[in-house]
């Protein structure tokens, strides 16, 4: 079905249910992507050394290209403060 025929066939109270249904039960990469760091996390918390920090699901997460685009601006503008607050003292 194209958007066009999608627009035409479902109004809005449907379309904010099947918002409200992928709240909760999320289907499509996001789901694989939370069932394959489930698994992994279990594998690597059953195989860590004793004393070790036990992983995550969220240890484990792919990042979307937006989420590391967004990881490394911030990490730019972390470093841009450190290094004028440091000019700063001098």
């Amino acid at each position: 079905m194209t958007v066009a025929e999608l627009e035409a066939r479902m109004g809005s109270s449907e379309y904010e249910d099947w918002k409200a249904y992928w709240a909760e039960e999320p289907w499509g990469a996001l789901r694989d992507n939370l069932h394959s760091g489930e698994l992994t996390a279990m594998l690597y918390n059953i195989h860590r050394k004793q004393g070790t920090k036990a992983a995550t699901a969220r240890d484990f997460l792919f990042k979307s290209v937006k989420e590391s685009s967004r990881d490394s601006l911030n990490k730019g503008v972390s470093w841009l403060r450190l290094v004028s607050s440091k000019k700063d003292k001098q």
